[in-house]
């Protein structure tokens, strides 16, 4: 009898450690197994994973980082040299995202970068705001502030000038630049167009200039970095841009965000 009570006694105590180890293990520097796990190379669940901007080739245009802050979303996806998709996005009454057109566009001669520099022929990367909205025609009806370019109109381009990047007349300012787009020699181009936010700061030899406006007809050989679209289109954009309205670039549909 006493050898049993023992044997017993033996059997509970080893149950009793086991309980207590096991409880230990959840204690600091371990997960339970039932707990999500989102670390590095670690999968989540479906239901926590950010959602995907383009699936079986098609634009999810809710899932796109600037869907957040949104109103209306362009966005231009480069299809090779200086061809793009351009896709206009609108919400509707219930805050879902539709596409109201599509359009092929022409961007930077040399495609579409992430890293832009002055002169390298390419369009920025990115997400954007319009700051501006001008033209050689008289204003549309647009939104956004319209300036109708006047003789002296001048958007500096050289990264040594005070005024680099920046809408200057010779009218009003002395000019310290040694090259600058003469904006009102650019017809057809600008007839319509707008600025992108696109370096702001005006960093020098970042790149300048960046606009969303007309091309002449088909082929282009493609922008100094700017998109063009047709007339009919710049003249419609116009009239529905806010300053809540994005502009989303992308070389192509693998790298939209």
């Amino acid at each position: 009898m006493k050898m049993k009570r023992r044997y017993r006694a033996a059997v509970l105590l080893g149950l009793l450690a086991a309980v207590s180890t096991t409880t230990c293990s959840f204690g600091a520097g371990q997960v339970k197994q039932e707990d999500t796990m989102t670390g590095p190379g670690v999968s989540m669940t479906e239901e926590e994973m950010p959602g995907v901007p383009v699936k079986d080739g098609q634009i999810i245009p809710e899932n796109l980082e600037a869907a957040r802050e949104a109103d209306q979303m362009i966005v231009v996806v480069g299809t090779g040299g200086c061809n793009a998709d351009v896709f206009y996005y609108q919400k509707n009454e219930q805050e879902n995202w539709g596409l109201a057109w599509q359009e092929a566009g022409i961007v930077g001669r040399n495609g579409i970068t992430a890293d832009k520099a002055e002169g390298d022929g390419k369009t920025p990367s990115g997400t954007y705001s319009f700051t501006l909205a001008f033209g050689l025609l008289e204003n549309p009806g647009a939104i956004l502030p319209y300036h109708l370019i006047r003789e002296g109109d001048r958007w500096v381009d050289d990264p040594a000038s005070a005024y680099y990047n920046q809408l200057v007349n010779t009218a009003q300012t002395p000019a310290d630049w040694n090259s600058a787009e003469n904006l009102p020699a650019c017809s057809p181009y600008y007839n319509y167009a707008l600025a992108l936010n696109y370096n702001e700061e005006c960093v020098p030899g970042k790149g300048s200039a960046i606009f969303l406006h007309c091309y002449t007809a088909s082929p282009d050989n493609g922008s100094a970095g700017c998109i063009r679209l047709p007339q009919e289109r710049m003249e419609q954009i116009l009239r529905t841009v806010t300053e809540n309205t994005r502009i989303v670039i992308a070389p192509n549909l693998e790298s939209l965000k």
